[in-house]
């Protein structure tokens, strides 16, 4: 009984989400995720025991395509900009514990005012 190299490559995929699973400690995922890696892999060997590779390497290759069309529509209709993909979120915008500090009634306490650049705040958070 030889396997046919989509129920390998479907396999392998499954696999590895099923590894995923574990690492997230979603086991009823996982469940499912082994139930699907059986009855697709039985589905797919059945389509090449029949001579229909081309079908199955098709079945396989839908979901890819149809992500890639989502990602393209996406980039189409928002624009895609490298620059803000590649910013990092400045430290000073993160949300900061506001420590209270005792001053001595005869002296001022110094105020200390978070500032942070409009490029490094995109959210806001610091104004």
């Amino acid at each position: 009984m030889n396997l046919c190299p989509p129920v390998f490559a479907y396999g392998a995929f499954m696999i590895s989400l099923g590894l995923y699973d574990i690492y997230m400690g979603s086991f009823p995922s996982l469940g499912r995720t082994f139930l699907y890696l059986i009855l697709g892999s039985f589905f797919l060997w059945i389509l090449c025991a029949a001579g229909m590779d081309f079908v199955a390497w098709g079945l396989l290759s839908i979901p890819v395509m149809f992500y890639v069309f989502l990602f393209a529509i996406l980039i189409f209709q928002k624009g895609f900009d490298i620059q803000e993909f590649a910013k990092p979120v400045a430290e000073s915008c993160k949300p900061k514990e506001e420590k209270v500090e005792e001053c001595p009634a005869e002296e001022e306490c110094p105020v200390e005012e978070e500032t942070c650049e409009e490029s490094e705040c995109p959210d806001d958070s610091c104004l």
